[in-house]
């Protein structure tokens, strides 16, 4: 998925700069980027979520396009 990837890059990179932040400055990286994955996590269920809706009413459909062809 390219957004776990931005997210894993995001994570990479923050390492990279926490050797040379502050303390202060390393609890706010820290804090943004549990932030940044809890957003990331909601996204992804309520994208999951959709598809399998999506699925579901396709599936309904189909059903439905089928019968009105066996009528026809």
């Amino acid at each position: 998925e390219r957004g776990m990837h931005m997210l894993q890059i995001a994570l990479d990179n923050l390492q990279i700069v926490l050797p040379n932040t502050s303390v202060p400055g390393r609890d706010i990286l820290h804090h943004d980027m549990q932030k940044l994955q809890q957003e990331y996590d909601s996204l992804s269920a309520s994208l999951n979520d959709t598809k399998t809706q999506l699925d579901g009413t396709l599936a309904q459909w189909t059903v439905y396009d089928d019968s009105v062809d066996q009528l026809q």
